[in-house]
This record gives structure tokens, sequence and C-alpha cells, in this order.
């Protein structure tokens, strides 16, 4: 049998030979627009695209292509397919969940430091030729025996619990489904989120966007924090209640927050997370580094081997149409 890949690449331009090279019994096809899509669809068995590329008229196309059996989406968040309607129930879907979690515990701990090093303050006082090292002395942090509160213990969470670990942290957190080992000090339910989060010195975010995570850091965990924590965010922006995360900021109900991730980017403006002295604002890019690409080809092509050899794909994910 001839299979028939389609890979949409939308506006951008790749080198996907890593992919097709060790698959020649797939004959893939690269789409860039709409109309390419749809008639490459027309006879094709499996899809692969990012999830940001998800738009009602790919959901359109998608629902109309009666060989389509198998979505492998090339990203890991993939609320936006759900916002614009979902997949028919009838095809398989895999995402690429745990790929970049080295990268974005990376991320997440190096905007830690910054925050607890005082890195900006030290920054501006170079460009000023400013030797502050009396002033600073009495903001620095150490983390040693700080306690790490992870929410969300997948690829992500585990990668930045064993970072955490190896700066001497203890290391709390919740899940619904991750079983204790012997590094974490005490795993919660989702139930008892406002029990553990008192305990923390440090908050990460790291659970996927669904109906049950959204404001998963609410108003009532922002009034329950110490005054000395620190919230991190590399997940999505609308796990935390933004506008009550910016309130404590403000009024230094909390010490800081490391975001990669907001609830609408680019971040507007008029935002006041811009301006904020306690504020660490990067543009979303705590999954990139490394040979992305490469890594990437190579799971997906894993995937494309288990999918024609009829065995269990990696990475799925429920994601029927909600129409």
């Amino acid at each position: 049998m001839q299979w028939k890949a389609v890979y949409h690449m939308g506006g951008k331009q790749g080198d996907i030979s890593r992919l097709t090279a060790p698959l020649p019994q797939v004959h893939f096809i690269p789409t860039r627009t709409h109309q390419e899509l749809q008639k490459a669809l027309s006879d094709s068995q499996i899809l692969i695209m990012n999830g940001s590329e998800f738009s009602p008229e790919i959901g359109q196309i998608v629902r109309a292509s009666p060989s389509l059996r198998w979505i492998q989406f090339t990203s890991s968040g993939l609320d936006g397919v759900l916002k614009h309607g979902g997949v028919p129930a009838s095809i398989i879907t895999t995402n690429v969940a745990g790929l970049r979690a080295g990268n974005l515990s990376e991320h997440a701990f190096g905007m830690l430091l910054f925050l607890t090093r005082q890195l900006r303050a030290v920054e501006q006082a170079r460009l000023t030729q400013s030797w502050i090292k009396q002033d600073i002395f009495p903001a620095l942090r150490s983390l040693q025996g700080q306690t790490m509160l992870i929410i969300g213990m997948g690829a992500i969470g585990q990668a930045m619990a064993i970072k955490s670990r190896a700066f001497g942290m203890h290391v709390l957190a919740v899940s619904r489904g991750y079983k204790s080992d012997d590094e974490l000090t005490r795993i919660y339910p989702r139930e008892q989120l406002l029990e553990a989060i008192p305990l923390a010195d440090v908050i990460m975010m790291s659970v996927p966007s669904d109906a049950s995570t959204r404001h998963l850091l609410s108003r009532a965990a922002f009034n329950v924090m110490k005054r000395e924590a620190i919230v991190l965010n590399v997940a999505r922006g609308d796990v935390i209640d933004e506008q009550a995360m910016i309130e404590a900021l403000q009024s230094r109900r909390i010490f800081a927050a490391g975001l990669d991730v907001m609830e609408e980017e680019p971040l507007p403006k008029e935002s006041p997370l811009w301006h904020l002295d306690n504020v660490l604002v990067t543009p979303h890019i705590g999954g990139a580094g490394s040979d992305q690409l490469g890594q990437l080809l190579d799971k997906v092509a894993q995937n494309v081997q288990r999918f024609i050899a009829n065995q269990p794909l990696a990475n799925v994910v429920h994601l029927e149409s909600q129409a």
C-alpha cells in the first residue's frame, strides 16, 4: 500500500528530508495554502501540522476529508484546535508532548535565577558603571533549602523537578496522576492546591490549557501565597488569573513573576506587566533552542513508522469535534 502524508507547512519553508528519507513507503506532500491542503487531503491518510496553524477553515477541510485517519501535530499545546471545533472522533490525534521539556525547564529556571539573583539591577548598574555590591547584598536570594511547588507533573514538570533538586530545593507537586517518587517531598491532588500553595517559595505552572486548568492559579491562590513567593509560567497564559496576579505584584503581595506566556499574545502595550520591576516577561520563547526541527522530525518519523505498522501511537490526545 502506498501511504500518503500531507505536511502542512503554512507559509513556512523547511527541509523535511530527515522525516521523508527513512520512510520511502510514504509519499509526503508539503502544502502551504488552504487550497493545496484541501486537494492533498482528498486521498491522504495522514496529516502533519502545527497546532497553531489549525483554523476554522482547516477544521472544515479536515472534517470533509474522507481518507484522513490520523493527524500528527508538531506542537504540544493544542488548545487552539479545540477552540476551532476540534476534529472528528474517527481521526486519531497525537502531539509531541515532552519534546521541548528540557528547553522549557531551562527557561523557567533561567527566569528564576534572574529574579532571585537580582540580575536586572546588576545589568542596569553596569550600564551606569555603578558598583552596587553593598546595596544589592540584602536583596539576593539563595535557592538552597527553598520549596519549589510544581503544578503539573508532565515531562516539563519532571524536568523542572530534577533541576530544582540539583539546586538543593525541596520539591512539592500538584498532579492528577503522577505517582510519588523518592525525590519529591509530597504530591497533592488538584483539590488540595490551596493547601500546597502557602508552603511554596516558588510556584511553577506546567499544566496544559483546558477547561479544568483555566485560572487554576486563581485570586484565592494568590491570597494564600507567601509574600516571598515567585510565580513562573511556561505553560499557557490562561492557567493563571492574570488580573489577580498583576494586583498581587503591584501591591507586593508576592515577590515576583517570570512569565513566558500571557493570556493575550503578543502582550498588549497597555498591559502593566511591561512596567512592573518585579516581573520578567519573555515572548513565548521557552521551547526554543538546540536542534529543534531535527528532533521534531525524528519524533514524527517514529510515530509514522508505528502508524504504518499498525502499532500504538505515542502521545495520543483527544480532540473530538465540539460541533
